[in-house]
């Protein structure tokens, strides 16, 4: 209903209410006075009237189902009206007749008035009954008026529908006429079948001679099986057990996962899959071994019989855990595999040994060396390279000295195990001791002294040793090489080095530079202080995973560029998906250019955003984020909620915070509440120097003569610089380098000045 109307008709309502009220009221009076009600009851009758003509106007405009509605109101309101106008000539009547009278009255005429008093009332009657009339006739009128709208919006329905049939008439036509060009289409259609059947035949015939005919080349076989449109069930169904598995096997020598894939979707469609004596189901969980498919593996490996399973099976999946992750499920297969009694050959305890380096298990490695020992494989250079790396990556050199001694043949693998144990856990000097001794050397063990001197800070004796294993033994740096060497530039920030090898990384790839060099380079760049420099590299990059995302943003943090990697963020999450690591560099730059606000929301959505649980690096930076901008008593609240213990860098983080900001007796408390270790000298170094800043020397002084009784000794900061291409390190008190004098008079000066 229309909002117009309902304010028209609340007004008149209210008026037709006063109207009569005033009507009851004029006919108590006489005189003057009544005069006057009447005059002011016509003003109200031609306001009213004017209402009802606006309402009428407002009814017409709306539709047809709402104005039968109110037309019928208008109407009963007219009649209203009309009462309250026959009211008024009533009263108007009356008044005259009473004046007449008086005036008869006076002239003599009473008795001819009471003489007609019969006529008038059978008068009054007769206007009664006339007033009846007119009323029916009045609602005879408005039934009519009603029928009439009645019948326009019947009609404005039948002209609707005659539309509609009008529109289902013509689009039947254009079915009619669709179904006749369907018709001819379909006839088409057959007569391609037709046609099409005896090529398809043709084809599948065809395929099935192709590949017979390639028995002997595997790789011919799987590229004429790629490069099939056609369904080949029935091709695949005419060829022995033998010629599939070796397609399969020629899918895992090429690492041809997707090709492998559709092969295997072939061989269950086709049903050649479910029998155990093809060996179908072995021969693919070899291929997803080979290219870290995990889980296909594993659910092939299940679903084979254990009498069609083997030792190689075994060892295929031990070795797939072991390189992929999970070294420990796969040390567990391997002791399941003796339970079964099953013989581990040489490739499965090679698996075995090499599950064991991953996970720096020396026990677990001990015990299987013995068991290699009873089982008379001693004499296997494969399974003593193995041992002898486990040994070494469990940091047990002497052990694997002693293996390296007894074996009666030693390849260069053996030579460079011993080379890389030597490097790291005894040095360059006994590294270079085994490399000038090695019969043999091949490009693993050349970056293995090279590494070793760039990471220790021989730069000179680095470079010399590259320069004669490209220039003087013609070998190439492969892509592996070029990280490990960027990777000991970052580490020891000899950009000279990096330089060279971002130099000969463009030349001799034709700046083509694979994507692993590439984060390499930024890594490198960013730790050796030209943050600018990797920048360019990043942005050059063709094509950036998250590895890449990840070393760009920690050097921004890194060179406190906060608000840039917030910027870069976004652009991220459109290339790359965020890990765990890139949540760290996004806190750690928080907390180093102080954005404390945009710090708490990434870490507050970290679960629930981006589906991360917050790791103990996580608590870190947001410790140290709270703790540098004075929050510490938050800082204090966050390290009480964490899931896991606080290691030494969240409380290192936290006690700083102390010391920074004055708080040493929220420092005492941290130290007492939350410190697992109490022999941890850095905590207590931390409390010393807060005591010391507060001028309480006396119980700073008693920390440190309780650690120097204990015979516990803070070790002193190394710091370390480049000139001339010689690393120099400095520590605190030290003068035992050889230009002190000068350097101290350097930075007297400087102090002074």
């Amino acid at each position: 209903m229309s909002e117009v109307f309902e304010g028209y008709e609340r007004q008149y309502c209210e008026l037709s209410a006063n109207l009569s009220k005033k009507c009851t009221t004029a006919g108590a009076l006489d005189g003057e006075q009544k005069k006057q009600k009447v005059s002011e009851i016509k003003t109200g009758i031609d306001e009213a009237e004017s209402l009802i003509r606006k309402m009428d106007l407002e009814a017409r405009s709306l539709q047809p189902n709402v104005k039968v509605v109110l037309l019928a109101k208008l109407r009963e309101y007219k009649s209203d009206l009309n009462n309250l106008k026959s009211e008024v000539k009533r009263l108007v009547s009356g008044n005259l007749n009473a004046a007449a009278r008086d005036e008869l009255l006076q002239s003599g005429m009473a008795d001819t008035l009471t003489a007609s008093a019969d006529q008038r009332a059978r008068l009054l009657i007769s206007t009664e009954r006339l007033n009846k009339t007119s009323d029916r006739i009045k609602e005879g009128r408005r039934t009519m008026l009603e029928t009439e709208d009645l019948g326009v919006s019947i009609l404005h329905d039948l002209h609707s529908q005659r539309q509609s049939l009008l529109h289902a008439d013509n689009a039947l036509h254009g079915v009619d006429d669709n179904i006749g060009k369907s018709k001819r289409i379909l006839t088409s259609i057959s007569r391609r079948m037709s046609r099409n059947k005896w090529m398809i035949g043709s084809i599948i015939a065809l395929n099935s001679k192709i590949i017979k005919s390639l028995p002997k080349s595997s790789t011919s076989s799987l590229a004429a099986f790629s490069h099939m449109r056609w369904p080949i069930n029935l091709v695949l169904s005419s060829h022995s057990a033998h010629h599939l598995r070796s397609l399969v096997r020629s899918c895992t020598r090429q690492s041809s996962l997707n090709v492998g894939k559709k092969l295997h979707a072939v061989l269950i469609t086709s049903g050649l899959v479910a029998s155990p004596d093809a060996f179908l189901r072995n021969a693919l969980l070899h291929f997803y071994a080979a290219c870290g498919s995990i889980s296909f593996a594993r659910k092939l490996f299940d679903e084979i019989p254990n009498s069609h399973k083997d030792a190689a099976d075994w060892t295929a999946l031990v070795g797939c855990f072991a390189r992929h992750g999970i070294p420990k499920n796969g040390l567990r297969l391997f002791v399941e595999m003796i339970r079964e009694g099953l013989r581990a050959d040489d490739v499965a305890l090679v698996c075995f040994f090499n599950a064991c380096a991953r996970l720096g298990n020396a026990e677990v490695g001990l015990q299987g060396h013995g068991v290699l020992e009873k089982m008379g494989l001693g004499a296997s250079v494969k399974v003593c390279n193995a041992v002898m790396d486990m040994y070494v990556k469990c940091g047990m050199l002497r052990e694997a000295r002693r293996v390296f001694e007894r074996m009666e043949e030693r390849s260069v693998v053996s030579w460079t195990v011993i080379l890389d144990g030597a490097v790291n856990l005894e040095g360059m000097k006994s590294g270079r001791v085994v490399f000038d001794g090695m019969p043999e050397r091949n490009e693993v063990a050349w970056t293995i002294m090279v590494v070793g001197y760039v990471a220790n800070g021989f730069n000179r004796e680095g470079l010399s040793l590259l320069c004669e294993m490209v220039f003087g033994c013609g070998l190439k740096l492969n892509h592996v090489t070029l990280c490990s060497v960027l990777c000991a530039s970052a580490q020891s920030g000899d950009l000279l080095m990096g330089r060279w090898v971002h130099i000969y990384a463009l030349k001799m790839t034709e700046r083509k530079i694979d994507i692993m060099v590439d984060t390499a380079l930024v890594d490198m760049y960013a730790k050796c202080g030209r943050i600018d420099t990797a920048m360019k590299v990043f942005e050059q990059m063709p094509l950036r995973n998250v590895v890449a995302w990840n070393a760009m943003l920690s050097g921004l943090a890194m060179h406190g560029k906060g608000k840039v990697v917030l910027n870069l963020f976004p652009q991220m999450i459109m290339e790359a998906k965020p890990d765990d690591l890139t949540f760290t560099s996004l806190l750690s730059a928080c907390s180093h250019s102080g954005l404390v606000e945009e710090g708490r929301r990434y870490f507050h959505n970290l679960e629930s955003l981006y589906r991360i649980t917050p790791k103990i690096e996580h608590y870190a930076c947001m410790v140290d984020l709270l703790g540098r901008a004075g929050h510490i008593e938050e800082a204090v609240d966050l390290v009480k909620k964490m899931p896991m213990p606080p290691n030494e860098v969240v409380l290192g983080s936290l006690l700083g915070s102390c010391s920074i900001h004055g708080a040493l007796k929220l420092g005492e408390r941290v130290l007492k509440e939350l410190v697992l270790d109490p022999h941890n000298t850095e905590y207590h170094f931390l409390l010393s120097n807060m005591y010391t800043l507060e001028g309480k020397h006396e119980k700073a002084n008693s920390i440190r003569h309780v650690l120097k009784n204990r015979g516990i000794r803070k070790a002193p900061g190394m710091s370390s610089i480049h000139v001339g291409g010689k690393l120099h390190q400095f520590s605190a008190g030290d003068k035992s380098h050889p230009q002190t004098t000068g350097i101290y008079i350097i930075l007297d000066e400087m102090i002074g000045g």
